[in-house]
């Protein structure tokens, strides 16, 4: 196997590890020039329905970006029919070799590795994605101290692959679920990182790892000693979570991986901790941590569930902080430095503030290319998010010009289907619908909306938003037949998704009256108008922008279908608030008043008078 290069462009250089359904080495991308690591699954180790699911799983986790995540690049099938999966190449030691080299850890250790473990979960289960073998040798301390899962995408393949009663993962780790041969949720990752989380603590197991009747009927049947009567120092609230983990059935554990980080992070944050702490080794050795890195670990922390809980407000301030901090511990080009600017910029632009967030991304930006490389996907991340909060500027132009220049080293860095690369083409075409030109931006998110629905599904929401986006480019160009064609496909998906008052979908909603309007279809557009206008009533309140529309082109379809005290009465309901929220002197409100004037002349004398 060694020197050999699969689909002409890995070159295997060296095995990393081998196991009963395969092997992992280290190999040279040629195209791209740089090291990834291979996994291959052998041909005899699966059926052919297996190795589909594989490739399943495998784009599923090739869609999440979650920095707690080995990045997917790549998955294709061998001369040999075996199936492969390339990945990101993680520099460190897995917790398995840490276990062994590094004992005791700090109860502080184990803590905040473990949660940065459950937030990479909560990602995950988020997204869809199990991973049913969990364990330390498939948690990665990296050489820059952070954590991040290994083998997302396969466990669910190995599984189905596997015939002798379907029990699959380490029996050491393993759930009472899966043990009784069911396939379980996340909440059994859940119960394996509980296990985890013990033998961090205690240097073991909850119930060893030997005698493998002894291990099972221990999950099934006991309940483990709490970790504190193992070692001093460890608070009740962690005895507390750790027996909720290792409970029996999944609905006595926590209901989601965000709630044990959470849990883990106040541990962290309420624990006084020994004054100094041990420094773990990772490949190579990092430098000792200067006075101070501890506070900054729990900032990251806080910072990161702010952001988990989409808190964008108090994201912001965290990251400002965490950045200022670790600008006087570190230094202000710290790689640490610099991403907490970076992800202080993203955060505020997500809270709406783009105009502040704007000069703030063009120097991360600057920054990061110099301390990692421009073409580092750090540097390339903060260009696409630089150009996204251009564009919600209304620079469109200018955001046009930077994901134009971006964007080729964005798919040779990542891959022409990594979700990021497919977003940034979908902005980019979203802009340039913006800057008027509508035909060229339908030609491009046509094809976004194709390679998406392929790598992510046609039900996904990034799948649906480009195709959302296309409707709107297309009716703007005047296609509207194919503009609702378009528009009932997202209605479709969106609404058994997010319901049909979700603003998303109020606003497809509308879109498709409006085509169906325009192609002469008056009094249909009308009565699914009075439908949009009722919930966005509800939902938005009157005097919302898109409220406000779906009212005027409710009473526009209804004067041009002639039924004109109707419409007369649609324009009275709303003409003040548009005059009040767009003022007198907005084209639109100056339309609206001129059709209102117009409507009334064709109404009765007598109902003219009484108005």
């Amino acid at each position: 196997m060694l020197g050999r290069v699969l689909s002409g462009r890995y070159q295997l250089e060296r095995m990393l590890g081998r196991g009963g359904m395969g092997e992992v080495w280290a190999a040279q991308d040629r195209l791209l020039e740089r090291r990834v690591a291979v996994k291959i699954i052998h041909e005899h180790a699966a059926s052919e329905e297996t190795q589909e699911l594989f490739f399943r799983e495998a784009r599923t986790a090739g869609a999440l970006t979650h920095p707690g995540v080995v990045t997917v690049y790549d998955l294709g099938r061998a001369e040999d029919n075996s199936v492969f999966l390339v990945m990101e190449l993680v520099t460190g030691r897995d917790l398995r070799s840490v276990l062994r080299q590094d004992q005791p850890l700090t109860v502080e250790q184990a803590v905040e590795w473990t949660a940065l473990a459950a937030d990479a979960l909560a990602a995950t289960h988020e997204a869809g994605v199990v991973h049913r073998d969990l364990k330390p040798d498939n948690l990665m301390l990296t050489s820059t101290g952070s954590v991040k899962i290994l083998d997302f995408g396969i466990a669910r393949y190995v599984s189905a692959a596997t015939l002798a009663s379907r029990v699959i993962g380490t029996p050491a780790y393993m759930p009472p679920e899966r043990l009784a041969g069911k396939a379980g949720d996340g909440r059994g990752d859940l119960y394996s990182l509980g296990c985890v989380l013990y033998e961090l603590l205690t240097g073991q197991p909850p119930f060893g790892s030997a005698n493998f009747a002894q291990v099972v009927y221990a999950h099934v049947q006991e309940v483990p000693d709490p970790p504190s009567s193992h070692r001093a120092g460890i608070p009740p609230a962690l005895d507390a979570l750790v027996a909720e983990l290792l409970a029996k059935t999944p609905g006595e554990r926590p209901s989601t991986a965000a709630e044990v980080r959470d849990r883990l992070r106040r541990v962290l944050s309420q624990s006084a901790g020994p004054t100094t702490r041990q420094q773990t080794r990772t490949e190579p050795p990092p430098a000792t941590e200067p006075p101070g890195t501890g506070d900054l670990t729990r900032l990251a922390a806080e910072a990161a569930a702010a952001t988990g809980a989409e808190n964008w407000d108090e994201a912001a301030t965290r990251y400002a902080e965490l950045a200022r901090r670790s600008a006087a511990i570190r230094g202000t080009d710290h790689p640490e430095t610099v991403g907490a600017r970076h992800n202080h910029a993203w955060s505020l632009g997500n809270t709406g503030q783009h105009a502040q967030a704007v000069p703030l991304l063009t120097q991360a930006v600057k920054d990061l290319a110099r301390v990692h490389g421009p073409d580092h996907p750090d540097a390339l991340k903060a260009r696409h998010n630089l150009a996204w909060n251009l564009g919600n500027c209304g620079y469109h132009a200018e955001a046009v010009a930077e994901y134009e220049a971006f964007s080729s080293a964005y798919i040779r860095v990542l891959g022409s289907d990594h979700q990021d690369s497919l977003r940034a083409r979908h902005n980019r075409a979203w802009n340039i619908g913006k800057t008027g030109d509508h035909t060229r931006a339908a030609l491009l998110l046509e094809q976004v909306v194709q390679d998406a629905a392929r790598v992510l599904g046609a039900g996904h929401p990034d799948c649906r938003k480009a195709r959302h986006d296309l409707a709107w480019n297309l009716s703007e160009s005047g296609d509207y037949t194919g503009a609702a064609r378009h528009y009932r496909v997202v209605l479709d998906a969106g609404i058994r998704a997010i319901g049909a008052d979700h603003p998303q979908m109020l606003d497809a909603r509308h879109g498709l009256a409006w085509c169906i309007g325009k192609s002469g279809g008056h009094a249909e557009a009308a009565d699914q108008l009075t439908g949009v206008v009722r919930d966005s009533d509800r939902v938005l309140g009157l005097e919302h922008r898109e409220t406000l529309r779906a009212h005027h082109n409710l009473a526009w379809n209804l004067s041009m279908c002639g039924r004109h005290r109707e419409a007369a009465d649609a324009y009275d309901a709303f003409i003040d608030a548009y005059i009040r929220v767009l003022g007198p002197d907005d084209p639109y409100a100056r339309d609206a008043l001129s059709e209102q004037a117009w409507n009334l002349e064709r109404l009765p004398w007598t109902l003219r008078r009484r108005r």
